[in-house]
């Protein structure tokens, strides 16, 4: 069965003209074609932002992976727009895994002084360990 981690991946994009650039561009990667990745997100917004966030409750969630490559590309993507556009972005990665201390965080923006973009992770990603007991 093998160890399993649950992931959160969460991409929050300035504007819609930003989010369709990008994702026009991410749905040309071989790895995304190759594992059907672009089903796996889902999109919303927040706060007039444009998001895209993945979840997954058991996932074997390995670096050398194909397909998580592949998905953690979108954050890597976005930061090359900005490099290359300017374009501001923040990009967050929360993975869980089976032990009790494998918790990982990480964020990635790079803002115009519009904060909004962080509130869309600190307002939407809860990590939550619980016990429950119920007689």
């Amino acid at each position: 069965m093998g160890y399993r981690s649950q992931v959160a991946l969460v991409a929050g994009f300035k504007n819609k003209e930003q989010f369709d650039e990008v994702w026009a561009v991410y749905l040309m990667d071989t790895r995304v074609q190759a594992h059907n990745l672009a089903d796996d997100w889902k999109q919303a917004s927040s706060k007039g932002h444009p998001v895209l966030y993945f979840e997954s409750g058991a996932s074997k969630w390995y670096d050398g992976y194909e397909d998580v490559s592949g998905m953690e590309y979108l954050g890597e993507l976005m930061q090359t727009f900005h490099e290359e556009r300017g374009f501001p972005f923040v990009f967050h990665k929360t993975r869980i895994g089976e032990d009790t201390a494998d918790i990982e965080e990480e964020d990635t923006y790079e803002n115009d002084d519009d904060t909004d973009m962080m509130e869309i992770i600190y307002s939407n990603v809860v990590v939550e360990r619980s016990v429950s007991v119920n007689f």
